[in-house]
């Protein structure tokens, strides 16, 4: 079997030389392709036609750079952050059962109206706290023993 050499145009031969060097002789790219841990492409040329393959690579930004340990540490974060938080709330609660949510974003600050939502919710449905009338001009009540 006689492996014949494809004939390429000179134009497309000029280019791929271009391409090529761009990614294979210029530092600074290489650089930032090492850094974000990425292979350099692939440069295949077919007759009239050259390709460039970029490799997506196999796992995601995060695992690739910080490891498995990510998930780990936001579930932890997450819930420190949870209990301070209710915490927080059954505090302000206890000092005036009247207070709003917008006072308890205000109050704790780094929340929005809905994170308290949610909180009151949670605290709902563990039992540690229940509301006594109306949405309006109604109150919140610690459940003694559970908060």
């Amino acid at each position: 079997m006689i492996k014949t050499k494809l004939e390429i145009p000179k134009w497309l031969e000029n280019r791929y030389k271009i391409l090529r060097n761009a990614f294979e002789d210029d530092t600074f790219r290489m650089e930032a392709m090492k850094d974000y841990k990425l292979e350099l492409p692939e440069i295949k040329t077919d007759g009239d036609w050259f390709t460039i393959i970029f490799k997506r690579p196999a796992e995601s930004y995060e695992s690739r750079f910080y490891g498995s340990t990510t998930q780990k540490t936001t579930q932890k974060t997450t819930q420190k952050t949870t209990q301070k938080t209710t915490q927080k709330i059954l505090e302000l609660i206890k000092a005036n059962p009247y207070v709003t949510r917008k006072e308890l974003a205000k109050s704790i600050g780094g929340i929005t109206e809905d994170g308290i939502k949610y909180n009151l919710n949670r605290l709902t449905k563990t039992g540690k706290i229940k509301r006594v009338g109306p949405d309006k001009g109604g109150h919140w009540k610690i459940i003694e023993g559970k908060a």
